[in-house]
C-alpha cells in the first residue's frame, strides 16, 4: 500500500501524537523532524526513529475496548469527532476506570493487547476478581473486583461455584457472553 502523505506537513498534522496500525501491529508516533518520527512499539515498547514512509501504516480502524492498565481496568471508546488525526490521541478518546493521566496509555502494551484482541482467559480474569483484582478477558468483558462487567458497566456477578449471573436488564449480552465462553472451551 502506497504511503497516503506527498508532504511531511500532512504526514505531521495528521500523524504526530497517534496511535495507528501497521503491518506489524499498534504503533505510537511521535514527530522528530521532516519524515523521522520516534514510533513505540506496542506490544514490545521498543522505541526507534523512522522515516515514517517506511513504517508499514495501514491505516485500519482500531476496535477498541476493555484494557488492562498497569493495577486497573479501563474501557476505552472513541468519541465520534471530527479532527485531522488520522489515528487514536487523547482528544478523541475516552476512558471510563481510574486512569491517572500521568501515566501514558497511548504507548502501553495494554492498549497494545486491546488493539491486537490478546486478553488472559475468562478463568483467569475471574481467579483475579474473586482475589479482588480487575481483568477483562474480552474487549466487552472484564471482572472487576467479583463484578461481572460489559462495556464498562455492572451487569452481574457471579456465585460461589463461579457460574455468571447476568441481571436482567442485561440479558440481551447473553448469547455473546456465551460465544466468548465456548470459544474458550
Amino acid at each position: 500500500m502506497a504511503f497516503r502523505y506527498n508532504e511531511w506537513q500532512h504526514a505531521q498534522q495528521q500523524l504526530d501524537q497517534c496511535v495507528v496500525m501497521t503491518e506489524n501491529g499498534p504503533v505510537f508516533l511521535e514527530y522528530e523532524n521532516r519524515w523521522d518520527y520516534k514510533v513505540v512499539d506496542l506490544a514490545t515498547g521498543e522505541e526507534e526513529l523512522i522515516d515514517i514512509q517506511e513504517a508499514g501504516i495501514t491505516f485500519a480502524p482500531l476496535s477498541l475496548g476493555y484494557v488492562n492498565f498497569r493495577y486497573d481496568l479501563l474501557y476505552v471508546s472513541r468519541i465520534p469527532k471530527r479532527m485531522w488525526k488520522a489515528g487514536l490521541t487523547v482528544e478523541n478518546m475516552r476512558t471510563m476506570g481510574n486512569w491517572n493521566p500521568d501515566y501514558n496509555l497511548l504507548t502501553s502494551s495494554g492498549l497494545g493487547e486491546c488493539l491486537m484482541n490478546t486478553y488472559p482467559s475468562l478463568e483467569v480474569a475471574w481467579k483475579n476478581g474473586l482475589q479482588g483484582g480487575s481483568v477483562a478477558f474480552h474487549k466487552d468483558f472484564a471482572f472487576d473486583k467479583n463484578a461481572l462487567c460489559y462495556k464498562g458497566m455492572n451487569i452481574g456477578d457471579t456465585d460461589e461455584d463461579g457460574n455468571l449471573r447476568i441481571q436482567e436488564d442485561f440479558l440481551y449480552v447473553k448469547e455473546q457472553l456465551e460465544e466468548i465462553i465456548h470459544a474458550e472451551g
